[in-house]
Formats: C-alpha cells, sequence, structure tokens
C-alpha cells in the first residue's frame, strides 16, 4: 500500500511536472522568436556607411587636427583643377561638406577662389575620406599662387548617402596614343534598398609615385536610373597617365 501510494504521488505529480516544463519552454522559445524577430528586423533596417573609394593606393594624407574636417591632401591646379581629398577626424558622422579654396599671390593678394559641395561620398563617418575638385575658373592666374581651404560640415544623424555607388571590377587600360592617355573600366552597382535616379557621376583621382594626388577626372554616365541590386559599365577617359588612382561614384536622387 505504501509504495502504490507513492506511485501514485509520483504518477499525479510527473504530468504536473512535465506539463510546467513544456510550458516554461513554450515560453522560452515565443521570447527567443520575438527577440530574433527583433534583432533581424535591426539588421535589415540598419543604414550601412556610404561605399569608400576604391583604387589601387593608399593615399599619403596630412594630419587633420582631431574634432574637425579638413583637407588632408591636395594636388597642384591643372588647368584650374585641384583634386582635394577631404578626412572627417570628428568623432561624428558629417555630411553637406563645403570646400573653399583661396589662391593667394606672393604679395598676399587675392588672385582666385574656388568652391564646391559635391564631394564623394556626400556623408562621411568619422576617420572616412572624400574625393573632391576644385575649379578655377581663373586658371591663367594660379601659377606662383599658394592655396588654402576652409571646409564646413554638418553633424549627421546617420552617416547613409542614398545615392553613393558601388565601384568595382577596376581596370586600367596600357597607355594609349591620341587625346587620351588611358581608360579606366569599371562596375557601378547600386547597393541601397531604392532605386538611383540618373545621371550617374563618376571621380577618377590620379596619384603620384608619393601618393599625393595629381589630378581628378569627373564623367558623366548619361543612365536615367539604377535598380536595386543593378549594375552598369562605365569608361573614363584619362587625359595623363594615372597608374595610381581611388575612384568614387554617385547617382543624382533615389527614388
Amino acid at each position: 500500500m505504501g509504495l502504490a501510494r507513492r506511485d501514485r504521488r509520483a504518477g499525479s505529480g510527473g504530468p504536473l511536472r512535465s506539463g510546467a516544463r513544456r510550458a516554461a519552454l513554450g515560453i522560452l522559445a515565443a521570447f527567443l522568436s520575438i527577440a530574433g524577430t527583433i534583432w533581424a528586423a535591426g539588421v535589415v533596417g540598419a543604414v550601412a556607411p556610404p561605399p569608400a573609394p576604391v583604387g589601387n593606393v593608399t593615399p599619403a594624407l596630412d594630419t587633420v587636427p582631431s574634432g574637425t574636417v579638413g583637407v588632408a591632401a591636395s594636388s597642384t591646379p591643372v588647368e584650374g583643377r585641384v583634386a582635394v581629398i577631404v578626412q572627417n577626424s570628428s568623432t561624428s558622422a558629417v555630411r553637406n561638406v563645403r570646400v573653399t579654396s583661396v589662391a593667394s599671390r606672393p604679395d598676399g593678394g587675392l588672385a582666385a577662389k574656388a568652391v564646391t559641395n559635391d564631394l564623394l561620398p556626400s556623408a562621411l563617418p568619422p576617420g572616412a575620406i572624400a574625393l573632391g575638385l576644385l575649379e578655377f575658373r581663373a586658371a591663367a592666374s594660379l601659377p606662383g599662387t599658394s592655396l588654402t581651404f576652409t571646409v564646413r560640415s554638418r553633424r549627421a544623424a546617420s552617416d547613409d548617402a542614398p545615392t553613393a555607388l558601388q565601384v568595382g571590377s577596376l581596370v586600367l587600360s596600357p597607355p594609349l596614343t591620341g587625346d587620351d592617355a588611358q581608360t579606366l573600366t569599371m562596375k557601378l552597382g547600386n547597393p541601397g534598398s531604392r532605386t538611383i535616379g540618373g545621371p550617374l557621376l563618376v571621380r577618377v583621382t590620379c596619384f603620384g609615385e608619393s601618393a599625393r594626388p595629381t589630378d581628378a577626372t569627373d564623367t558623366t554616365v548619361r543612365r536615367s536610373s539604377l535598380k536595386r541590386g543593378a549594375t552598369v559599365t562605365a569608361v573614363v577617359k584619362l587625359h595623363d597617365l594615372c597608374p595610381s588612382y581611388l575612384v568614387a561614384a554617385r547617382g543624382a536622387s533615389v527614388r
């Protein structure tokens, strides 16, 4: 009888404990499922930083003071063009970057001025660089002048650049004869979740043996749009030899 009573107590407690265990496991599974869904949504909804300039050189950069955004390298003027590399040395992402350059004569007088707010990419996470191109209209007045730069930017809530394009499959041609010294062929891709409207802009910054910029070339790709995940081939014609380079590209808008 005693044994029977113990069997009954064990038998009556077993299903209760098993049921409680199953309920607890069910609650845990539901919690993990919900947590996983929230985590996945966060990953999918997370904004990736814009594609960085790509190429075959690590540029030699001047030190930009901590906490600022400034010109880390620049070329000498070439037919009025000055290539610049801007670096974000602050701890926050920035956008709306505006670069002003003043060319001064030896006597201190102003010879020319150029401004650009079209940097590639247009948003910079901390530590990132962007390619810029200043164009002086009074190119004939630049020889013998010295250049100074002023950079203004705005702190950004995020470092996304919706119109930025992915650049890859870079192929530099051998030296050519004629007006073009070389060509640089590449694939441009839309890495975002929205259609990017055209035209598309490609900027190639060339570098010398010292890994300092020597010139920059902008090329427009006449394409009305680039859908999510789509790619297009672009060819940039270079007027001078460009053995070392960085490339960045963007569209005109997002849809």
